[in-house]
């Protein structure tokens, strides 16, 4: 397991993450290396809760991705969004799961409030 997967997932125990507080629903992520493939199970509870696992059980939603892509999502490299857009994991079953994961995945490098911007343009003129 990479120290992104290992810190991100260990982040999810220690603190509350940002979610609604109606979603409910189990999803798993085959993450493939090139020699192996870990399994990582989110269980998304009623209240905003969610508990995370190394396990291979069944889940509502399964997504499929490369390793290295899983983890520039985890740093905040890349959008999940825009991944799947791109055609670069697969999803099976419950894809309501796949946005409730978006929910905890950090904001992108470099990202800006658009309101910082606009008053900083304001001072420049």
């Amino acid at each position: 397991m990479s120290a992104t997967t290992e810190a991100f997932f260990a982040g999810l125990d220690a603190g509350a993450p940002r979610l609604p507080p109606t979603i409910d629903g189990t999803l798993r992520f085959d993450v493939r290396y090139r020699d192996h493939t870990e399994q990582w199970l989110l269980r998304f509870a009623a209240g905003g809760r969610v508990q995370a696992e190394q396990s291979g059980a069944d889940a509502d939603c399964v997504a499929v991705i490369d390793g290295p892509l899983f983890e520039r999502l985890l740093r905040g490299e890349e959008r999940l969004t825009a991944t799947f857009v791109r055609y670069a994991f697969t999803i099976e079953g419950d894809f309501t799961m796949v946005p409730a994961f978006e929910w905890l995945l950090p904001d992108m490098v470099g990202a800006r409030d658009p309101r910082q911007l606009a008053q900083g343009w304001g001072r420049a003129r």
